[in-house]
């Protein structure tokens, strides 16, 4: 049986005007956050959560696709993550893919989405000791058969 393997290269925190919003409506620049968003216990628990809750889709394991799901997402000023997207999709980044597997690389992006969609609430970022929504992370999510 194939195993799959889950890698995470990290946290990217984006923003298409590169700010974070304080809860009081003042913006704030990231580079002035003095604590990003995190999951609850950091990278190692995150990693075990995303392992115990990823399921590599079936249709993606039978077509022998893996590939990385860039996933965007909003963490706000309680902790609570929105606003998911897939930013970049493992197909856009296969050179001369052929479109009929289209639909296995589309199960990558659900899944990552899916997974996102099920973790905890966040430790909130903060600036000026002021918890602060955060408008966009992107976490990159890999998936890789063996």
């Amino acid at each position: 049986m194939k195993k799959l393997f889950l890698l995470i290269a990290g946290v990217v925190v984006l923003s298409s005007s590169s700010f974070a919003q304080v809860t009081d409506t003042t913006q704030v620049d990231i580079a002035n956050l003095q604590v990003l968003p995190t999951f609850p216990g950091g990278f190692p628990e995150m990693y075990k959560f995303i392992g115990t809750n990823m399921q590599y889709p079936l249709v993606a394991s039978e077509a022998k696709v893996d590939g990385k799901v860039m996933v965007g997402f909003a963490v706000s000023a309680t902790g609570e993550l929105s606003n998911f997207k897939v930013d970049k999709s493992s197909y856009l980044a296969v050179k001369n893919e052929a479109p009929s597997r289209k639909l296995a690389f589309d199960a990558l992006d659900n899944e990552a989405l899916h997974i996102m969609k099920l973790m905890p609430k966040w430790i909130p970022g903060k600036a000026e000791e002021k918890a602060v929504n955060v408008r966009k992370l992107v976490i990159p999510v890999s998936f890789r058969l063996k």
